[in-house]
């Protein structure tokens, strides 16, 4: 008995997987052509202020930005390790 649980619900994975995979080579180009639009459409939309701080935001990624940043954490606040990994995870 607990030979065919495990070959029925083996089947099932698999037809699922299956079913998720077709799905997404069927719409994987549909929605990538509706995402340009809509990205240049909030592009357009957007005020220059949004347009600033998310380019800032976007350059806060680089490692010289980073690296600087965790050192002088590092050493000027008594940080443990947990929660500094916790800081650099969400910053990269």
């Amino acid at each position: 008995m607990e030979k065919w649980k495990f070959y029925s619900l083996l089947g099932i994975f698999i037809i699922y997987s299956s079913f998720i995979i077709g799905m997404e080579f069927y719409f994987r180009q549909p929605l990538y052509n509706y995402s340009l639009e809509f990205i240049k459409q909030e592009q357009k939309n957007n005020p220059t202020g949004t347009i600033f701080f998310f380019q800032i935001i976007t350059h806060f990624g680089d490692q010289a930005v980073i690296l600087p940043l965790i050192t002088i954490l590092y050493i000027f606040f008594p940080l443990n390790m947990a929660y500094l990994f916790f800081i650099v995870s969400n910053l990269a």
